[in-house]
């Protein structure tokens, strides 16, 4: 099966880029792994208007349900700024290794994320809540 191309709205990609360069600004020299990763997906994705971006595909602030492929136990993650990150409450950092996974994806895919029990392995089942699909461009 291949990988889709990463499509990401020009608004996150906007907002996103404002992250990275504010953590990196205040880390500095230090190296930024999740950062470095993020801006990797930043730079091989294509950038479109938030009107563009397909209805499967799981972007900022994003609901989307997932089933874990071991344990077949289902999830619902809310993808977020760090600056809003409630791990506990389902709402994951795009920062996180499991909010990394999650961006760009899109329904039907199986995404890959490190646990500190190893790594596990996620099947996007569907998205609750999208913001370019619900025209919510400016969350």
């Amino acid at each position: 099966m291949s990988k889709k191309q990463s499509v990401i709205s020009k608004f996150d990609q906007d907002r996103l880029q404002e992250v990275i360069d504010t953590m990196k600004a205040q880390s500095g020299k230090r190296e930024w792994s999740r950062g470095d990763e993020l801006q990797r997906k930043l730079n091989e994705s294509m950038a479109v208007e938030p009107a563009e971006i397909p209805p499967d595909v799981i972007t900022m602030n994003s609901i989307a349900r997932v089933r874990d492929k071991e344990s077949k136990q289902e999830g619902v993650y809310n993808l977020v700024f760090p600056s809003d990150s409630k791990p506990l409450e389902g709402r994951v950092s795009v920062l996180s290794s499991l909010g990394l996974a999650l961006f760009g994806s899109h329904i039907g895919d199986v995404v890959e994320w490190e646990t500190p029990k190893g790594l596990r392995h996620l099947e996007v089942i569907g998205l609750i809540y999208q913001p370019e699909s619900a025209q919510h461009w400016t969350l």
